[in-house]
């Protein structure tokens, strides 16, 4: 059963103009609350801030879409003296508008160097500047200073801020004092979170379904596994997302890692996979492996019966050749007689032989 609303959502609700029933939940009156906002009009405080600034208010005029209004017009105003000054620190280009200007110093602050101010602020509480420092990089060592030479954040780590970095396996060295523990055990925590969304991505993305799974020589592995094989692709320089790399290259660095850690993992009749290219797989014949013998580097010579080499195979192709050739000569000669006669009659004229040649070729004394 879902928790009742509190008293200050309640209150809430009311002063928003809604009508809170009994009962009503506490996710029903979040809802709830959006809604009322969402629709919620102006406030007397909005409509006269709108006002000042020289606004004309459209009819039905919402608290959210006033808000929006005035933002837009403060960010139209010109620039307020303290942006002025900053920018001028900075070195830079005063603009025209608040909006402008706030997007100026942000820019600056990345890139300009730090301040004498800065460097003596710094020195005075101990600390040292890099070289190169730019002038958000000394405002956020500033920072951390003087947080360090707070009373109550400057104190040593607490033992249940070691105990929480060793288990997400940090460095205790790190956290010198309570606020950069906080800081480090924030840091490990989102790490943590990063590192398990991998893992479940990978999980999908290549043990999600049946078809992606028919693909893999090792069996689905548990998440324990998958963090264990990541971490070992890692080590190994394959690079940032390999488990997502271009869909096919991370099937077989998965299989790399699945076997590597879990090799219980791998299939009934598969090889250990391996990132180096595979022996052809021989094919097998009622359950048994049928070995094909591997042919040798250099061919035998063709023998005849009275085991000498042969030498005239390699004539057979030459007179194939010179065969097809003449009955392709003779038979374009046939088409040009059928299709232009009158070639082929001169063709006749041109090789007839005399008559009294012929008797001559045809009498045995000559």
């Amino acid at each position: 059963m879902s928790d009742p609303a509190t008293e200050k959502q309640i209150s809430y609700i009311k002063r928003l103009g809604g009508d809170p029933k009994s009962g009503l939940s506490k996710q029903a009156a979040s809802a709830l609350i959006d809604s009322l906002i969402k629709s919620a009009p102006a406030t007397v405080r909005q409509l006269k801030r709108l006002a000042r600034l020289g606004a004309t208010v459209p009819k039905n005029l919402t608290k959210v879409k006033a808000d929006e209004l005035i933002e837009q017009l403060e960010g139209d105003r010109p620039p307020e003296q303290w942006q002025i000054d900053e920018i001028a620190l900075l070195g830079g280009t005063i603009p025209k508008t608040r909006r402008d200007a706030m997007s100026a110093i942000i820019g600056l602050r990345e890139t300009a160097s730090a301040t004498d101010t800065q460097r003596a602020r710094i020195a005075e509480l101990g600390g040292s500047l890099p070289d190169g420092c730019t002038y958000q990089r000394a405002d956020d060592l500033i920072e951390g200073l003087e947080r360090d030479a707070d009373e109550t954040e400057g104190k040593p780590a607490t033992k249940e801020q070691l105990a929480r970095i060793k288990k997400l396996g940090g460095d205790s060295g790190t956290a010198i004092n309570t606020w950069r523990a906080d800081k480090y055990i924030e840091e490990l925590e989102q790490k943590e979170e990063d590192f398990n969304t991998r893992v479940d991505d990978a999980l999908e993305w290549l043990f999600g379904d049946p078809d992606s799974r028919s693909v893999m020589p090792v069996k689905k592995p548990s998440k324990a596994v998958m963090q264990k094989a990541l971490k070992y692709g890692d080590n190994q320089g394959w690079g940032e997302g390999w488990e997502c790399k271009d869909g096919a290259t991370e099937h077989d660095l998965m299989s790399v890692a699945v076997y590597t850690i879990a090799p219980e993992l791998l299939k009934q009749d598969e090889r250990p996979p391996s990132l180096q290219a595979p022996p052809p797989r021989q094919p097998r014949k009622n359950g048994r492996q049928i070995i094909i013998p591997k042919r040798t580097s250099t061919p035998r010579p063709l023998t005849s019966t009275d085991h000498h080499p042969k030498g005239k195979g390699c004539l057979v192709p030459f007179f194939l050749v010179i065969g097809g050739l003449s009955l392709g000569v003779a038979f374009m000669i046939a088409l040009s007689a059928v299709l232009f006669p009158e070639i082929g009659d001169k063709w006749n004229e041109a090789n007839q032989v005399p008559e009294d040649t012929a008797r001559k070729l045809a009498d045995p004394q000559h």
